[in-house]
């Protein structure tokens, strides 16, 4: 195993242009535009746990340093990764099945930004349980 963060700066160069992008959608309803934005930021948070999965970098994620991940061994490392991976796409089809009753119901705004922060944070402290 090899050290490296080449694979996490190609996702946050990657999720940087594609949200950029989104600002050029034909999308005059900025509620519309804001809940598609968090949408795809708990997909593309998904997308950084398969690639941490994938690749078994789980010394990207905080407080596992290279040494940990590379002492444990691949099955630990892959089982870490999937844990996460799982429980932040639970998060993540949550939060978009919200954001279409959300937007159905005319639910204000910053609801949506205090809903989404909420089950982040919750999720992220969640995650602490699982050891390396």
């Amino acid at each position: 195993m090899k050290k490296t963060y080449m694979g996490l700066i190609i996702w946050i160069i990657i999720y940087s242009v594609l949200m950029s992008a989104v600002a050029f959608l034909p999308i005059r309803d900025w509620m519309l535009l804001s809940r598609i934005l968090m949408v795809f930021t708990a997909a593309a948070v998904v997308c950084l746990m398969a690639i941490i999965y994938v690749q078994e970098t789980v010394y990207w994620m905080s407080g596992i340093s290279f040494e940990q991940a590379v002492s444990v061994g691949s099955e630990h490392r892959k089982r870490f990764a999937f844990l996460h991976m799982r429980l932040f796409g639970i998060f993540a089809v949550f939060y978009a099945l919200y954001s279409i009753v959300a937007h159905v119901l005319h639910i204000e705004w910053w609801v949506d930004i205090i809903v989404f922060t909420v089950a982040l944070i919750a999720v992220c402290i969640y995650s602490n349980k699982y050891k390396l």
